[in-house]
C-alpha cells in the first residue's frame, strides 16, 4: 500500500482554508512513488466514523515523478469539526484507481 507523508505535520486548524499543505507518497518499501502516469492528485478526509468530512479536494503536483504534491482547503470547503480524521491521497489514471493508506489527522479548535 502507498504511504502519504504530510510534511507539515498532522494538525490543522479548523475553519483554516487558503495555505498550501504539501504532501508525499512513498511505495512499501520507502522508495518515492513515480506518478508520472497519474492524473491529478484527489485528498479525502473522513471523519473518525469513516464518512467523508468534506467533499474531495483537487491536488496539484510539485515533483510528480517523486509522488510529491500539495493541496489547500477552500473557504467553502474545510475543516470544521475539531477532532481526530483520516486523511487520503487517491489517484487515478486509465484503468487504475489506487489510494495511500489513511493518515490520522488532528483538527484543532480555531484561534
Amino acid at each position: 500500500m502507498l504511504k502519504l507523508v504530510l510534511t507539515q505535520g498532522y494538525t490543522f486548524a479548523a475553519n483554516d482554508y487558503g495555505r498550501p499543505y504539501a504532501f508525499r507518497i512513498y511505495n512499501e518499501d520507502d522508495t518515492p512513488f513515480d506518478a508520472t502516469t497519474y492524473g491529478l492528485p484527489t485528498i479525502k478526509v473522513f471523519g473518525i466514523s469513516g464518512n467523508a468530512a468534506i467533499q474531495p479536494l483537487a491536488g496539484s503536483w510539485t515533483a510528480q515523478n517523486q509522488g510529491a504534491g500539495a493541496f489547500s482547503f477552500a473557504q467553502s470547503n474545510c475543516l470544521t469539526a475539531s477532532g481526530p480524521h483520516y486523511i487520503e491521497v487517491q489517484l487515478e489514471k486509465p484503468g487504475v484507481a489506487t489510494s495511500t493508506g489513511r493518515r490520522r489527522i488532528t483538527v484543532t479548535p480555531s484561534p
